[in-house]
């Protein structure tokens, strides 16, 4: 079957005819080329000489209003979220009435009075597609640490400083001998084309969603050009309505349409939670910087006072940045014990209090020890032994998380070294994080590390959720592709959990397929638990992979999940998590921790 070719900033298909198709959605595709089709044809008549502005009036708005024709369409339609489209449909819907009412109220020459009421529609506009970006950021900055939202503050703030400096001449120009309200409104609106633009930019930088964000930036960027240019227009009356001009803001509004398109097209799968990436942060220290350049040039060259408010916005967002990461303020919506928790995270010795347990993986046909999981533990000194679900989720805002994996492949290869020179070989299977994978350089040191302790690849296997996969599919391929030439396993965790189970199978290679126990506890009363542990394994073998049946804890499960013929159990049946002492006396007996279990050919598996 022929792969489907995913955009990799999304990790989804690609917005285009045959997505539309795919999704039922042939009425937006007929409505999409109809809008383009006017928009063409508006463009013409705004820029040739001598055409009729009756004409070139009743084919802008005509384009304008089939661009909310098609946003309507594509929300009803939608398989995604609607709050997001419906604001973003609302907001282009406020700017196509605003250009409406300018065409109603233009003089002959087409002059418009300003300020008017159509400026009420566009401020409107920008509530409302402010509105849509905030529940767009929301539902895919999945429960954002501290630090990347300070990260998008400072990066709004910071490069919007900047392009309001840039704008002095503009600000000057449209103060002198304007009107309160004028003055305001047209200095506003470039001014949040500018805010609007960085945010975006920011938590494009975050998401790593770039592909649907891109869209709303270059509408913006239409935009805030066009509003530059009105602005200085303004002071001397020099803006006439059905003027090239028009071109910017009817191409930002069928801009606007296709991304309304776009975030309907998929249904919403859910996202990891956001942390803090490498570029958000750059893109912040750049902000940053930039607002000091501002602070410095505005009194050399009589800047903007606008551009020096938002320059101290900025920098003192980064001050409070830094306090609540050193422990100087009290953390929003933290409470005493998670803020005292992250501290510890942070100090050196919290990392020589981890300790590994691990838990067997035995072979179904032998009834052999064949691996052995690596979980870990924090022997806290006050608290006792944590378990992950206490700190894991913490070492992230922490900024420890590189160091505390490391310590994890550190623990978790002498280990499997010392068996390896006992002559009993074990493979260990370490957990890795979404974050920890986007981590290029912590990737490339596995190999290394595998060399130093004379262990070869085959050892070691790194287990990934499906949850991991979903930011950046090929990007997680790429950084872990040379591992796995290498012969390190790659182990695909809580198989069939997630939305998206069959489709990383099909785009990602993974040797081994860890079946969840919430399937694998009702393998024996529940038919189509059975059904679907059967066809898991089934689809696995036919890929070419393993399969790991997680939380064994009856032997009426261990016989089940041998006859279907699943390759490993692991599970309370076999052995609770042990120290690595516990899993040196396992491999040492004589014995075997089960009985070696060979099924008879059935009718099912007999072929």
């Amino acid at each position: 079957m022929r792969q489907e070719a995913r955009d990799p900033a999304t990790g989804r298909a690609p917005l285009g005819a045959p997505a539309l198709l795919r999704n039922g959605r042939r009425p937006v595709l007929v409505l999409l080329g109809v809008t383009v089709a006017l928009l063409i044809a508006s463009l013409v008549a705004l820029f040739l000489p001598g055409a009729h502005p009756l004409l070139e009036g009743v084919l802008s708005l005509g384009t304008e209003w089939a661009a909310v024709l098609t946003c309507i369409v594509a929300v009803v339609l939608s398989r995604a979220h609607r709050a997001a489209p419906v604001l973003a449909t609302a907001a282009v819907a406020a700017t196509v009435l605003g250009d409406t009412l300018s065409v109603g109220l233009a003089d002959g020459s087409g002059a418009v009075p300003f300020p008017s009421w159509p400026d009420a529609s566009y401020t409107a506009f920008y509530l409302l597609l402010y509105a849509a970006i905030v529940v767009l950021a929301r539902r895919h900055l999945v429960a954002p640490t501290t630090t990347v939202v300070f990260d998008v503050v400072i990066t709004a703030f910071g490069l919007a400083a900047l392009l309001a400096l840039a704008l002095t001449p503009v600000l000057d120009e449209a103060l002198i001998g304007t009107e309160t309200t004028a003055f305001v409104l047209s200095t506003i609106y470039p001014l949040v084309d500018v805010l609007l633009i960085a945010t975006i930019v920011a938590i494009a930088a975050s998401d790593r969603w770039g592909g649907y964000w891109r869209l709303v930036a270059a509408a913006l960027l239409l935009y805030a050009a066009a509003d530059t240019v009105l602005a200085l227009q303004l002071p001397s009356d020099d803006y006439r309505a059905g003027t090239p001009l028009d071109a910017a803001w009817i191409v930002g509004s069928i801009i606007l349409t296709v991304w309304v398109c776009a975030i309907t097209t998929h249904a919403e799968t859910p996202a990891p939670p956001a942390s803090a990436t490498r570029a958000g942060t750059t893109l912040a220290i750049v902000a940053m910087g930039a607002a000091l350049v501002v602070l410095v040039l505005a009194p050399l060259i009589d800047g903007s006072l606008i551009a020096v408010a938002l320059a101290m916005i900025a920098l003192l967002t980064t001050v409070l940045s830094v306090a609540l990461r050193r422990g100087a303020l009290p953390a929003f919506g933290q409470t005493a014990e998670r803020r005292r928790t992250v501290r510890e995270l942070r100090t050196r010795g919290s990392q020589e209090q981890l300790v590994l347990l691990y838990q067997p993986k035995v072979r179904l046909a032998t009834g052999r020890i064949d691996g052995v999981e690596a979980l870990v533990r924090w022997n806290h000194p006050v608290r006792g032994l944590l378990g992950p679900a206490e700190f894991l989720p913490l070492l992230d805002e922490a900024g420890t998380l590189r160091a505390w994996t490391t310590r994890i492949f550190t623990l978790a290869l002498d280990d499997a070294a010392r068996w390896r020179r006992r002559g009993t070989p074990v493979s260990v299977a370490v957990n890795v994080t979404a974050e920890w994978l986007q981590d290029a350089r912590a990737v490339h040191e596995v190999l290394p590390a595998l060399g130093l302790r004379s262990l070869p690849a085959s050892a070691l296997t790194i287990e990934i959720t499906e949850q991991s996969l979903v930011a950046e599919p090929e990007a997680v391929a790429r950084r872990i592709e040379p591992l796995r030439a290498a012969g390190v396993r790659i182990s695909l965790d809580d198989f069939g959990t997630g939305y998206n189970s069959l489709s990383v199978l099909h785009d990602f290679a993974v040797d081994e397929v860890k079946i969840d126990r919430s399937f694998v506890e009702a393998v024996g009363s529940d038919t189509r638990a059975r059904a679907l542990v059967r066809s898991t394994i089934a689809l696995a073998g036919a890929l070419g992979s393993e399969t790991v049946a997680e939380g064994v804890e009856t032997e009426e499960q261990r016989l089940l999940l041998a006859e279907m013929g699943c390759t490993f159990a692991q599970g309370f049946l076999i052995s609770e998590p042990v120290p690595a002492e516990r899993i040196d006396d396992l491999l040492a007996s004589p014995g075997t921790p089960t009985t070696p279990l060979r099924p008879q050919p059935t009718e099912e598996n007999s072929a």
